[in-house]
């Protein structure tokens, strides 16, 4: 009896350390999603076992030593991966940014080749990016890695003041702004397939410039919009401003909808731009949380945003600017098909618009269909 006791305690104790343990990963891991303890000692035993046998129709990456045995290569290259957790390969060589008298932009002519890797690892429905010069030439194991597990090759381009390339590339007076985070960049699409390429086909009477920047705060997008005001001035005739979800944080100087739309209403009259739109970008949490909110994964946790977008929306109407939500061009895809699913084909991520879902926002503002004057 004393034997079974004792057997008793000691998986008690096992299991109070055990649990403490997934506790402690829990709270690091606090605003990302990761792996049990228990899961990842199961990958580790398949892999000394070897028990890699594909289970899927195409090659998932869902072991993280398949990455740590190419970082020498990949630092190496100037590979850089987002979404992920290896900041040895955040490099100045890898990185896309730049300051411009303290303001964050694109680097000035680079070409760089980006894809998302067909994982789950690290965060749901948020991908690892993985990118690199394009004239770069990868190692024989490198390029075998990307040719099985990256998703699409897409080309991201800037011009000499670091602007993403649009295309076609027009010769015209007036100028139309598209400004933004990387929504309004176009993170992980082509160059043609960016908003400001897109209009750019649908408008050939005016030149559009592509100013979104990967990372950028609301700050950070005014202080690109105003330093490439400088350089047209007099000849901006609309601003395309893509309000993305995570603009709003009170712990930013303009993480408020206040804040941004104040200094949007001073500029767009200083300038004498005659038209201006709000894009309202949301994460896909807010769009499909019966999809997408899932226990345990970051969706989970993400706020809904709804008494700002409220203030946001109150603030357009008052300026007399003119809004699109692009969560609402998603629904209307879903009812389309009839399926909420059908929803997430507009999006590329959590939060960046796919090629189709570009093309509808494009079609929105070319065409008024989707877009509200939103006028007091």
């Amino acid at each position: 009896m004393t034997r079974v006791m004792n057997w008793t305690l000691a998986g008690l104790v096992c299991l109070v350390v055990y649990l403490m343990g997934e506790g402690v990963l829990a709270i690091h891991h606090w605003e990302r999603s990761h792996r049990s303890l228990t899961y990842q000692a199961v990958q580790t035993v398949d892999g000394i076992l070897g028990q890699t046998k594909p289970r899927f129709f195409r090659p998932v990456l869902t072991d993280p030593r398949e990455i740590e045995v190419l970082l020498d290569d990949m630092r190496s290259a100037a590979v850089g991966l987002g979404n992920s957790p290896y900041e040895e390969l955040r490099t100045r060589t890898a990185s896309t940014a730049r300051s411009v008298d303290g303001c964050p932009q694109n680097r000035p002519h680079i070409e760089k080749t980006f894809t998302y890797l067909r994982t789950p690892l690290f965060e749901m429905f948020n991908p690892i990016v993985m990118f690199y010069d394009s004239d770069r030439e990868l190692s024989n194991r490198l390029q075998r890695f990307v040719e099985r597990y990256g998703v699409r090759l897409t080309t991201f381009s800037t011009d000499e003041f670091g602007h993403r390339r649009t295309i076609p590339t027009v010769d015209r007076q007036e100028i139309v702004f598209v400004a933004g985070d990387s929504v309004a960049a176009g993170a992980m699409i082509n160059d043609e397939e960016t908003l400001a390429s897109q209009l750019q086909r649908r408008d050939p009477h005016r030149r559009y410039i592509n100013l979104g920047k990967g990372g950028a705060e609301a700050a950070e997008t005014r202080c690109n919009v105003e330093l490439a005001a400088e350089r047209y001035r007099t000849r901006v005739q609309e601003l395309i401003y893509v309000y993305c979800e995570n603009d709003f944080d009170d712990d930013e100087s303009m993480g408020t909808p206040e804040a941004v739309m104040a200094w949007l209403r001073q500029f767009v009259r200083e300038q004498g731009i005659d038209r201006t739109t709000i894009v309202y970008a949301p994460y896909i949490f807010n769009v499909v949380p019966e999809l997408t909110r899932v226990p345990g994964e970051r969706g989970e946790r993400f706020k809904d945003h709804a008494d700002e977008k409220a203030r946001l929306v109150a603030l357009a109407k008052e300026a007399g600017f003119t809004w699109v939500d692009f969560g609402e061009l998603a629904l209307a895809q879903a009812d389309a098909r009839g399926t909420p699913f059908a929803a997430l084909g507009l999006y590329i991520d959590v939060v960046h618009h796919s090629p189709l879902g570009v093309e509808r926002l494009a079609d929105a503002l070319a065409t008024g269909n989707g877009a509200k004057l939103v006028e007091g």
